[in-house]
């Protein structure tokens, strides 16, 4: 069958409220709401993502010169082996159809199922990895503007590109009005995808899930050098930017608890007169917290281990 832009075009919204339902059902009525909005969220920040990118679209000449540069980095380091990937996977259409797929389905699809599961299963961790693809995000466009870069295909390597050419599907995900092809550095189809993995090892409960998590990231980076939409080294980057906005979104989460933990800390009362009774001192555990605060604070609080604080 024959896919036109037009039919694309049109996909591509009944696709979005497809997701949207599905999640909408699988997180159950009483955080629907909630989804929704996290939902209209995270659609913001993807269009805005793609919206600036296109905005900040650098010059064919400047984003060939970076490339060429990104070579030369590669040469020096030993990690310039494009070319040879690339030729060792083309003899095999199986092969070229598999990383094409992986590119396209293990990019978006697989952030949106993580992100799905997050929600429903891990709130908490969901929001410090919701603000980890936001701020990797943000950085990655910052690069992006700064330092446009033309992907391998682009260059005169003579390598090519096999999902673009091939797929339709990659022209649903990534509409070309909203693909600035001059971003290749950093990697954030890898870069996000090892953070997806990291959020599957560290949150999912079952050991297997756990060691298959890897394989995303592993995957990935085979993919978008086999294809020759991105140079190791575009990977190397993407990864170091996805880890660095984990790691702010989990220093505001730490910052965000703290501030909870001594809002609710004031609001505690001795359980009764008995327990000042029977000691000079007392801890956070002779305490009980009012219900209407935020019962995710429990751990936090139990946790704490004060000094003795005298009786005044």
């Amino acid at each position: 069958m024959i896919t036109t832009p037009t039919m694309l075009r049109a996909v591509t919204p009944f696709t979005i409220i497809l997701v949207l339902g599905v999640g909408a059902w699988l997180v159950g009525r009483k955080r629907r709401s909630s989804f929704l909005y996290e939902a209209s969220l995270i659609l913001g920040g993807y269009f805005a993502y793609f919206g600036v990118r296109t905005i900040s679209e650098g010059s064919t000449g400047i984003a060939l010169e970076n490339a060429r540069r990104l070579i030369e980095l590669e040469q020096h380091l030993g990690l310039f082996i494009e070319p040879r990937i690339q030729n060792l996977l083309l003899g095999s259409d199986i092969i070229i159809s598999l990383v094409n797929w992986i590119y396209v389905w293990g990019h978006w699809p697989v952030i949106g199922g993580v992100a799905i599961w997050l929600f429903a299963r891990r709130p908490k961790a969901y929001r410090v990895y919701r603000n980890a693809l936001l701020i990797s995000g943000g950085i990655g466009l910052i690069f992006f503007a700064t330092f446009p870069a033309a992907p391998p295909r682009f260059t005169d390597l003579g390598l090519v590109d096999t999902v673009f050419s091939q797929s339709n599907v990659a022209q649903l995900l990534q509409p070309a009005g909203f693909t600035n092809e001059y971003a290749a550095f950093p990697s954030l189809h890898f870069g996000w995808s090892l953070l997806m993995a990291t959020a599957i090892f560290r949150e999912s409960d079952h050991t297997h899930a756990r060691r298959i998590a890897w394989l995303l990231p592993t995957a990935m980076l085979i993919s978008i050098v086999a294809t020759a939409n991105h140079f190791l080294i575009d990977a190397l980057g993407g990864g170091a930017v996805a880890l660095t906005g984990l790691l702010i979104a989990q220093q505001i989460d730490n910052v965000n608890l703290a501030k909870r933990v001594r809002q609710v800390l004031p609001q505690a009362r001795p359980q009764s007169s008995a327990a000042i009774e029977r000691t000079n001192s007392w801890s956070v555990s002779e305490f009980t917290v009012p219900l209407d605060i935020d019962s995710s604070l429990g751990y936090a609080i139990t946790a704490i281990r004060t000094e003795p604080l005298r009786r005044r």
